[in-house]
This record gives structure tokens, sequence and C-alpha cells, in this order.
């Protein structure tokens, strides 16, 4: 007979398993207007995807994010690169797609 093992969630909603299992984080939706500061101790995410909120930057403390391979900031409110993401040596994929405006002037 299999037992079934309760589900933990954390804070923001998320499986415990599932962030650990995957490394990935979908914060999309979830109308936040800064990403939460206890997600750094799921430091090594590969994967965080904060579409379709509030954005207007990130904290300083999303620089403990030094695992991040891909990062998703669609369609947040941010106008100005966060320079924070200089901080992270293993960022290959950044989609800045439909912000409000130009994040560069050429």
């Amino acid at each position: 007979m299999n037992e079934q093992h309760p589900i933990r969630t954390n804070s923001v909603g998320h499986r415990d398993d599932q962030i650990n299992s995957d490394r990935r984080i979908d914060l999309s939706l979830k109308s936040l207007d800064t990403i939460p500061e206890n997600l750094v101790q799921f430091s090594g995410v590969t994967i965080l995807i904060a579409s379709f909120n509030r954005l207007r930057t990130l904290p300083s403390y999303f620089a403990a994010f030094t695992s991040l391979l891909e990062l998703d900031l669609r369609l947040n409110e941010i106008s100005e690169f966060p320079v924070v993401l200089t901080n992270l040596p293993q960022l290959e994929v950044l989609d800045l797609r439909m912000l409000p405006v130009p994040l560069f002037v050429m």
C-alpha cells in the first residue's frame, strides 16, 4: 500500500520538492512588486520566471542567485537595467521583452 506524503509548500506557494528537484521557480502572475527575500534560501535555482508582475527593479539580495542560468522578467515595470544582474556569472538567458520603456538608448 502506497502512503501519500504531504506536499510541503514554502511561503510563496511553491512545492519545496518541486523547487529542489528541477531547480526552477515560477513567480509569474503573482502581482509582485519585489522578489521575496526568503527566496535566497533557494539560491541554487537555475531558472527563475518572474514575468507578468509589477517589479520596478531587483533587490540587492538578488545577487545570491549565482547559479541562475535563465531569468524571465517579461511584462514588468522595470525601466532601468537592474545592475544586480551583472553579479550573476552563470546567466545565459535574460528575457526583458515588453517592458514599459526601452532599457537602452542608442
